[in-house]
């Protein structure tokens, strides 16, 4: 194991700086966010009185607050379309183009801004995105050098790097490719392991995952919830996750869940509270049932008018619970021990445009190369 093959010496660094963990509490309170309908062109030129009725904003989250603590998994849950990913888009502050949005988000009681969650803040989105002709170890190592900037000997990098594959057992593959349309590589739950390797090798305080078990049957799902927990116990992360459909195994995995419905909280809470509070509001658990799929399937959506009424009933009763009141008081103590804005000083890594640059073109022609190789032996 060493460096990427026929790498030379001078796309690494040699100063080394030490960094130490931060355990991060990130909270948020009245985030209500607004999308513009969107109009075609002819109802946009020739602007109508009936079109002036139907051109009010779309309400994709109402007013919701929440909290995540280091150490645990927080899985938001809800029927599609709810607002989970939204959600965690907001968290985030990313992928907010053309939505106006209201609210606060706080990190150890502080409000943060978009350049301290780029730092603090490691994002896995749904769709995956590798370059599929590198081998797991190489695609790592890469992903080290430029996130890990110039303050990181090679020697740390690639003690980073295998550090992190044996934490998410990618050791069997750290050689294999990663896989392309006509190479097979590694499996879809590797993949997912795989995408989380690469977010974590900057040590991020906190983890946000867009559904990390789409695509995967229950065992590879059972064991990307598994990496997520571990994560979470041995690294001190605050890790936040939107799950659809999770299986009565991995469920027992969560230590908090967050269920939303148009928008709303229809719960927020540990999994022993979101019984009491279902059996509460007269919907109890039935016997020998996955408890998800019977919170979900109490706040789907539906198109008949009854149904919806019932979901706004449930939201309503959460907000008038003791559980709803306490994690309303939570956020309230975040927002008044603010002491200032969080400074975007104590994170971060910095990179110089150059170095990186030459990283990039020697990648790019390596995989070019191989590339190459892989339509010779198929033309052969």
């Amino acid at each position: 194991m060493g460096r990427l093959p026929n790498m030379p010496l001078y796309l690494y660094n040699n100063r080394e700086v030490s960094s130490a963990p931060q355990l991060m509490h990130l909270s948020w309170q009245g985030i209500n966010v607004q999308v513009e309908r969107k109009r075609r062109f002819w109802n946009r030129c020739f602007h109508t009185a009936s079109e002036s009725k139907n051109s009010n904003p779309i309400t994709v989250l109402n007013k919701v607050n929440g909290i995540a603590r280091p150490g645990e998994l927080l899985a938001i849950m809800g029927a599609s379309g709810a607002g989970k990913t939204c959600l965690l888009n907001v968290l985030a502050h990313r992928n907010l183009n053309n939505m106006h949005v209201q609210g606060t988000v706080r990190v150890n009681q502080q409000p943060v801004t978009k350049s301290f969650m780029r730092t603090a803040c490691a994002y896995v989105q749904q769709d995956d995105c590798f370059i599929g002709s590198l081998t797991v170890k190489e695609h790592l190592l890469f992903n080290a050098i430029l996130r890990m900037g110039d303050g990181y000997r090679t020697k740390k990098q690639l003690k980073k790097v295998h550090e992190v594959m044996n934490d998410l057992g990618l050791d069997d593959c750290a050689d294999c490719v990663i896989g392309t349309r006509t190479v097979k590589g590694i499996s879809g739950g590797e993949k997912k392991r795989v995408a989380f390797a690469s977010e974590i090798l900057t040590s991020p305080p906190i983890l946000l995952c867009d559904e990390p078990t789409s695509g995967l049957d229950s065992f590879l799902a059972l064991q990307v919830i598994n990496v997520l927990k571990k994560l979470a116990t041995s690294k001190s992360m605050t890790i936040i996750f939107t799950i659809h459909q999770p299986s009565s195994q991995v469920f027992e995995l969560f230590d908090s869940i967050y269920i939303m419905a148009e928008g709303r909280i229809a719960f927020c809470g540990s999994r022993s509270e979101a019984a009491d509070f279902w059996n509460g509001i007269g919907r109890p658990l039935p016997r020998n049932f996955n408890p998800a799929d019977h919170y979900i399937s109490s706040v789907a959506v539906e198109s008949d008018a009854q149904r919806r009424n019932s979901i706004a009933a449930i939201c309503d009763a959460y907000d008038a619970s003791e559980y709803g009141s306490k994690l309303r008081a939570t956020v309230q103590r975040e927002a008044f021990t603010w002491n200032g804005d969080a400074s975007d000083s104590r994170l971060g890594i910095p990179i110089d445009a150059v170095p990186v640059l030459i990283r990039i073109s020697y990648i790019s022609e390596l995989v070019s190369f191989r590339n190459l190789l892989e339509t010779k032996d198929l033309l052969v």
